[in-house]
């Protein structure tokens, strides 16, 4: 809109197109529980994209506990980055694994390889995250690119009845 405006160009074109523009889906995508419980998805599946939404939540969050719920996205693609997975979520104060998604193209894999990186690294497994819901000051966060937004929707419905 902006270098609309600085090229003399009309805005009519603008306006009538920024009613169909779509945001990208699950990228921090907020959901305020209580005051002081906030739930977050996102796509974030590379250890750069995680950092930088690590240090985003950080800054908007300072004072929040911060909970990862983390899923890999291709065994093959945790193997390649497993050191930087494991230290940009050991930047979180928990995290949780779910299972890989895996590719149809790999055969044989650890589906929760991430485990093994470090010690204070826990399964998932819903009754833990559910008990996570009854913390205060806490953001929980959903992070991958499988199917892990089914668990962030989960945890809304849960709590919503």
């Amino acid at each position: 809109i902006i270098l609309t405006f600085l090229i003399d160009k009309d805005l009519s074109h603008v306006n009538s197109r920024i009613k169909k523009f779509r945001l990208p889906a699950r990228r921090f995508n907020e959901f305020m529980v209580k005051d002081d419980i906030i739930l977050i998805d996102d796509y974030a599946h590379h250890p750069t994209e995680i950092k930088a939404l690590i240090n985003t939540i950080r800054l908007k969050y300072p004072d929040k506990f911060l909970s990862v719920i983390y899923q890999g996205h291709t065994y093959s693609r945790t193997i390649s980055f497993f050191d930087e997975y494991v230290n940009v979520l050991k930047e979180a104060d928990e995290v949780y694994i779910m299972p890989i998604f895996s590719s149809v193209r790999e055969e044989e894999f650890d589906e929760l390889a991430l485990l093994r990186g470090c010690d204070s690294f826990k399964k998932y497994d819903r009754a833990s995250i559910e008990a996570l819901m009854n913390r205060q000051n806490i953001v929980v966060a959903f992070i991958g690119a499988g199917d892990i937004n089914n668990e962030f929707i989960f945890l809304i419905k849960k709590v919503n009845y």
